[in-house]
Parts: C-alpha cells; sequence; structure tokens
C-alpha cells in the first residue's frame, strides 16, 4: 500500500514470519529505483530488526538514516516514508522481496519484473476518493 508519506507492505506467509527470520533470516526489498537502495529485517537473538542500507562505490552495504518501522509476527508489516527513499510526488519505485536464510535467497517475489508503484502527490486521497 501507499500513502503521500509512506510505501507500507505486507509480508503473509504460510507459517508465522518470526519464525522464518529466527536467528539468521532475512527480508530484503531490493530497490531498482531508487537503485543501490535495499529495506532489510533481519531476525536475530534480541528480535529482529529493520535498517535502510545504500550501496557504497566499493559495493559494501552500508546503513543509512531512515524513518523505516517494521512488525514481525504471524505476518511482516513494514513502513518506510518516501523521504528516506530519496523519492517525490510522480516518482516511481520499483523493488523485489526476496527471502533469506543464512545468507541464501530461498525466494524472491515477482520473480521475473519487480513491483512498481508511483508516490502519490499530497491530493491522492482527495482525488482518488468519492461517497
Amino acid at each position: 500500500g501507499i500513502d503521500d508519506e509512506r510505501l507500507l507492505v505486507r509480508l503473509d506467509f504460510t507459517r508465522r514470519a518470526l519464525d522464518l527470520l529466527g536467528d539468521k533470516g532475512e527480508i530484503e526489498l531490493t530497490f531498482l529505483e531508487p537503485a543501490d537502495l535495499r529495506l532489510v529485517l533481519r531476525g536475530g537473538p534480541a528480535g529482529t530488526t529493520v535498517t535502510v542500507e545504500r550501496r557504497g562505490a566499493t559495493g559494501a552495504w552500508t546503513a543509512v538514516p531512515a524513518a523505516v518501522e517494521a512488525a514481525a509476527g504471524q505476518i511482516v508489516e513494514l513502513s518506510v516514508a518516501w523521504q528516506s527513499l530519496g523519492l517525490g510526488a510522480g516518482r516511481q519505485a520499483s523493488f523485489f522481496i526476496a527471502v533469506r536464510q543464512d545468507g541464501q535467497e530461498l525466494e524472491r517475489h515477482p520473480s521475473h519484473q519487480p513491483l512498481t508503484v508511483a508516490v502519490p502527490s499530497r491530493d491522492f486521497g482527495a482525488r482518488h476518493w468519492s461517497v
């Protein structure tokens, strides 16, 4: 989902998402637009963490400050501010979602082409809502 401030993602699994994350599980949104950016939800002994990371010139990923939230239990819900992605109204976000365990990709969705969403303008709700 989207609103004028955030990209909202809900992921449903056949088993409990928190169990899937475990100690070394990850759910990763890898962005093609904006390029060299990813959002990673990681499982660990102390629970889950979520970061937005940018790929540097050397190819290494580094965490960047971001307005991002996540919750994992039966399902996973993620929220990241468009501003944290460097996107404004009229731009598009394009990404894949991957599930990893011990660094190995288990699944990728969609498998062949990325999800693409347009960043809405402030009047999005008014233009698309009627009674």
